[in-house]
């Protein structure tokens, strides 16, 4: 009994550092993303260009429902689907590319936000 204890505790320690070892791996592979700029091809941008439509019309959708069961109002709509043809602008002039490193870490600098209760 106190053999398959110790075996089990083994195993336990053993799984946790292939878990470390293994975080250690993604953090080093994401950490490459940074360096490397990849360009999309133009057929790539216009793939990414039909499939940010068909978000930003499920968005609207979704804003325009909300408008009719009157849980905001006109004006609330209008806000919410200018930003989202301002993003969507936005993403076309950059070549439908992702900016992974611009809010990296920035939760570090900032004090946590403690709630009342």
């Amino acid at each position: 009994m106190k053999n398959k204890w110790i075996i089990s505790v083994v195993f336990a320690l053993f799984l946790t550092l292939i878990g470390i070892s293994g975080t250690q791996i993604q953090a080093e592979e994401e950490s490459g993303r940074d360096n490397e700029k990849v360009e999309l091809t133009e057929a790539q941008k216009k793939e990414m260009a039909i499939l940010y439509q068909d978000l930003m019309d499920k968005r609207k959708g979704i804003i325009n429902k909300y408008l009719e069961y009157g849980v905001i109002d006109e004006e609330d709509a209008k806000k919410m689907t200018e930003h989202m043809d301002a993003h969507y602008k936005k993403m076309e002039e950059s070549g439908f590319q992702m900016h992974w490193g611009k809010h990296k870490n920035r939760h570090m600098e900032k004090p946590p936000v403690k709630f009342p209760h």
